[in-house]
Order: C-alpha cells, then structure tokens, then sequence
C-alpha cells in the first residue's frame, strides 16, 4: 500500500490594507519631515533669507512686548477673561452666553496659571502673532520666491493692525496664524499636489473656525484658486483630490463643533444692528486699518502703502497674469463677504483679517524690479528699512496710547483721587461694571458701587442716598440716561466716549413717580412699615454657578417693590434687581444663579431695600460666603 506524505503550509499573516496605508503614510511624514528639514539647512547656508527671517522675528518680537502690559483693558478683553477662568468643560459649554469659538480660551485658561496681569493676558496672541511672521514667509515664498516671502514678513513685523490684535487678549491674531498655516500647505499642495499637505490644509482650516466664526471665508477663497490654478486639467483630476481629502478633513475637524458654528452664526444674525460698520464705511475702514491707519491720526502713512499696494499689482500683472488673477480674487471674496454681511451681523475689518497677508503680498511686488539693482542681501535690507522708515508714523502713535477703546485704568486712578471712604459710584451701563471691577481691587476707599441701565433706575438710587458724594461713570453712547446725568450733574473728566460726572448737590431730583405716588410713599413714612431678610441671614456657603433663593418678610405698607443689592465688607458690590415685586402675604422672593466668574469672599451680605420709601430697607445680619463651584 502505497503511502504519502502530505504537507500542510500554514499561510502567513500578511498586513491589512489599513495597516500598509498607515506604514506609508508614516513613511511619507517621515520624509516630508526629513526634506523640509535639508531644505530649511540649504536655505539657511543658500543666501541671505533664513537669517534675515530669523532677524525680523526677533524684531516682530520685541515690538510685539513692548508696551503690551502699560495699556488698559477694555470690555472684550475682561470678557475673555472671565470665559477663560472657566473649567475646560465650562468654556466649551459657554454658560457665559459667549457666542465665540473656544480655542482661544482654551489656550488663555493655560497661559492664566501665570497671572491675570494685562501682560498675561496678552503673551499668548504676542507669541502667536511673532510665529505668524515666518509663517508669511512661507506664503510669500511659496506664491512667488523667496524675496516676496522676506518683504512679505517685513511687512507684518512692523504692521500697526497686526501689532493691535497681537497685543489684545482676543483670538484675531491666533485666527490670521492658523489661517496662515492652512494657505501655506494649500500652496504648497497645489506645487506639489502631495496628500499629506491637503491634509494639514484641512486640518488647521478646521482649527481657525475653532477660533473665530470668520475663518470660513477661507474656505471660497481656496475653492477659486484650485480651480484656477487646475483650469485645464480634467475635473476630476484637478478638484477631485483635494476636494475629498482637503474638506474631508476639515469636515471631521468642525463636526463636533459644527452646531456651535451654526449657533454662533445664527446669534451674530439674530443680535440687533447697535455697533459695527456697514457697506461703503466698513470697506474704507478696512482700508484705513489695513494700510496701517489703526489708532493713528496719520493718514500719509495709509496712502503711501495704498499707492504702493495698486503699483505692487500692477507689477505683478505685468509679471504673472494667473497669480494676479489669483491675488485680486483673494482679495475681492472677502471684501465682498464684509460688505453683504454687515447688514445681516455686526461687522468689523478685525474679522476678515486674513486679508493683511494678500495685502502684504501685493505690496512685496513693487520692490521687485529693484532686485537686480543690488545683491540679495543689499537689496532685502534697503527694502526692509524703507518699510520700517514708512511704518515709523504709526507705530509712534500707536506706542503713544494709554488705551485702545476704553481707559478703565485712567478711570480708577481718577475715582481713587476723587472719592472718600463711603462714597457711591454708579456706572452705566452695566456692561462697563466688569471693566471697572477689574481695576476696582487697586482703590483704597470702601466704595459702594452700583450699575444702571436707564434714567428710571437712577433716581431711586439717587433717592435713597441723598446727602452722599455720588459720582457716575457713563458712555455717552448710552443716551437717555447720559442725557439725565448731563443735566443733574457736573462734568469732572472725559476719558474717551466714557465720562465721570459728580452729581451735584441739593434738592433731591423727584423721580419718575406721579404727585399721587409721591403723596402715597410720603404717608408711608408714617406707617408701622418694616422689610426683614431671611435668607441669607449669616452663615451660608453659596458656590460660583449655584441656585439660590433670596427671601425676606415685610409689615404693612413698605411699597409695591424692592431693589436688591450685594453687600461686600457693607458696601455695595452690585445690584442683584434694580426692581421686583415686595412679594404677597407678607413674603417675598427673588430666585438668583451666582456668576461662575463671581469674585470669593466671606464677608458679603444682603440688601433689600423698599423703591417707594428707602427708610424700609433690612440686610442680613451676618456675613455669608461665595466660594469656588
């Protein structure tokens, strides 16, 4: 019987298809990282442009520091602040109501584990704005050569809008770098057409709508140059790539985000035309910014770069017809984007920053013809200090400012000088109160500081403090009541559209009541009338972000309502109602959620005081405490 042997082979495992295109991804970062590494070796021994970069960031950042922590903050700034002492989770959630993107207060939650100083505050978008120079580098090398990149970065280093938002506590100049970032590898994918730079095109594209709502106007931007840039090459070949790698990308980037987008879009839409620049007035603002007029008076400046940008175009018309092509619609998408949103939203030149870096662009190409006048070297220096010389102007009077919007610093410094120990403050309107709250730690005197918003809340206040040195900090933006303080006060300093006034002294102006209620509330005085707190009375832990129940008891006749007022140290920390019901059957309630941005304390109490007749008025007879949620 014949017999034979039979030799099973066990196969071999062999890699999965999701394995191998990882291995070759991996391998291509490794080698896109390995030859932008000999490339930046070649280029810094290659000529003179690596080390004038380095130079200028050096410079960008310097003037970036300078200064940064002498001016005051204002509204937006103290805004991001109070997001930004939120939890992680918090900021992502906006308990706050703050219609922005969280990146940048993700990053400011970090950079606040040094300080809350105006310095601070500040380093974050000054780092960031210094990074963005090299980064303009790359744009203006990879539009055109190397010279654009230089004169390109040169430009932003003594920019006065780039310095103004690079030394904000504000996401534009963290906005212009990622948005940067994102056209450098699109140009560099469009060169090179490589998957791994469509990528990371998608990816920080993705990253700048995490930082501003605006950043999706780089989306049309990139969609026309890829379509002139691939003009005749088939369609699928020339949009087909990029368009499912470069938007998949930025897809899974925004999708947890994407409702948050629509929801910020739709509160900006929905939120009443009060400020902001529209049509033919915001497109010249832009101008005036861009060209370097930004908080300065001199405009010679603004129409020397003007004249520079339309002759740097026409040069590059002369030089390259596609990529003028390509500049002028880069330019024109955004500009249209402003002019047809600024009747739907507020708007203002800061959101279409991205604009600067095409701007810089087309002025780097008047320098051009001069290139062959002198040596590389000779010729990047004398166009960086006929740019530096140009920018000399404004960035005088920009390093000349005490403030950018609102002088909360001088504000302070002059209410210390004024006031007394006891001496009331009233600021209107209540969005300033956080403004000056920052500030307000610096002032010696107790001082008992409320909040108004109308005429009819400024004469009970009044009322119930007659005899006492009261002054008032207010916009003249805010007109009706600015109209009641002008006429029943005395100007004392003018700090911007802000004005302190000191309300003048003698007989009490009546308040906005009839003969018939002022009979009725002059009666009561002799009323067995009383207003009692009940809680808090003394002893109680409330926590940033908790509920709680404000109650008091009153006896007869006190009025129709009460205003409520937060004591701290028995001074006036602000006014929790300026108006409510006193409440039926002898009881009354007030439901309250404590700010998460509340100031800790143990020694606050409260106040509830009749609007009819102050003399009915109670507080808690112990102090209670507010402490971390």
């Amino acid at each position: 019987m014949n017999s034979s042997l039979i030799f099973f082979h066990t196969p071999q495992k062999t890699p999965s298809n999701i394995h191998m295109a990882c291995i070759k991804k991996r391998d291509e970062l490794a080698r896109s990282i390995s030859e932008s590494y000999q490339r930046i070796k070649k280029s810094y021994s290659d000529g003179p442009y690596i080390k004038i970069l380095i130079f200028l960031t050096l410079i960008g950042l310097l003037l970036r520091l300078y200064h940064m922590g002498d001016v005051s903050l204002w509204l937006d700034e103290v805004t991001a602040l109070h997001r930004s002492q939120q939890s992680f989770l918090e900021i992502w959630t906006n308990p706050s109501g703050d219609i922005n993107p969280p990146l940048f207060f993700w990053i400011e939650h970090l950079m606040l584990s040094l300080g809350s100083s105006e310095f601070v505050l500040r380093l974050a978008p000054a780092l960031i704005g210094t990074l963005t120079i090299p980064v303009m580098y790359g744009i203006g090398t990879e539009f055109y050569d190397r010279n654009i990149g230089v004169i390109s970065a040169a430009l932003l280093t003594f920019s006065t809008f780039h310095l103004w938002y690079s030394q904000e506590a504000r996401p534009y100049a963290l906005l212009l770098f990622l948005l940067l970032i994102a056209l450098f590898f699109f140009l560099r994918a469009l060169r090179t057409d490589r998957t791994l730079y469509w990528i990371f095109s998608g990816l920080f594209l993705g990253l700048a709508c995490w930082t501003h709502n605006a950043a999706i106007v780089g989306i049309p931007i990139f969609v026309v140059w890829l379509l002139i840039s691939r003009f005749r090459l088939p369609l699928s070949e020339s949009i087909g790539k990029p368009l499912v790698v470069t938007f998949a990308t930025f897809l899974l980037v925004v999708s947890p985000f994407i409702p948050y987008l629509f929801g910020s879009y739709s509160g900006k839409i929905n939120e009443p035309l009060t400020w902001g620049i529209r049509g033919p007035e915001l497109i010249k603002a832009m101008g005036i910014q861009y060209f370097g007029g930004i908080g300065t008076g001199h405009l010679i400046t603004v129409y020397l770069f003007a004249v520079l940008f339309l002759l740097g175009l026409i040069q590059l018309f002369r030089t390259d017809v596609r990529k003028f092509l390509l500049l002028v619609i880069a330019i024109l998408i955004p500009l249209t984007s402003a002019w047809v949103l600024s009747y739907t939203m507020p708007t203002d030149p800061r959101y279409f920053i991205i604009l600067i870096a095409f701007i810089f662009i087309g002025i780097a190409f008047v320098f051009l013809p001069f290139r062959t006048w002198f040596s590389p070297t000779r010729f990047l220096g004398i166009a960086i200090i006929v740019i530096a010389l140009l920018c000399v102007p404004s960035l005088h009077s920009y390093y000349s400012l005490d403030a950018k919007w609102e002088d909360w610093k001088g504000i302070t410094r002059e209410i210390q000088d004024l006031t007394g120990e006891g001496d009331l403050i009233i600021i209107i309107p209540t969005w300033s109160t956080p403004s000056f709250r920052y500030y307000d730690s610096h002032i010696i005197h107790n001082l008992s500081v409320y909040n108004a918003e109308s005429a009819d809340q400024l004469g009970p206040i009044v009322a119930a403090h007659q005899g006492e040195t009261i002054y008032f900090i207010c916009s003249e933006n805010i007109i009706e009541p600015y109209r009641w303080i002008a006429g029943n006060a005395t100007l004392v300093k003018e700090f911007g559209e802000h004005h302190i006034y000191k309300f003048n002294t003698g007989p009490l102006i009546p308040s906005h009541t009839s003969d018939n209620e002022t009979s009725t509330s002059s009666l009561n005085n002799s009323n067995n009338s009383t207003i009692t707190v009940v809680d808090p009375n003394g002893g109680e832990n409330w926590f940033q972000g908790s509920h709680h129940t404000i109650s008091w008891r009153y006896s007869g006749n006190p009025g129709s309502a009460v205003r409520i007022e937060l004591l701290e140290r028995s001074v006036v920390y602000g006014v929790v109602t300026h108006n409510t019901s006193v409440g039926s059957d002898g009881t009354g309630t007030f439901s309250v959620i404590v700010p998460k941005t509340m100031r800790l304390g143990t020694d606050y109490k409260i106040q509830v005081i009749s609007i009819d007749n102050p003399t009915y008025s109670d507080m808690s007879n112990r102090t209670f405490n507010i402490s971390a949620g």
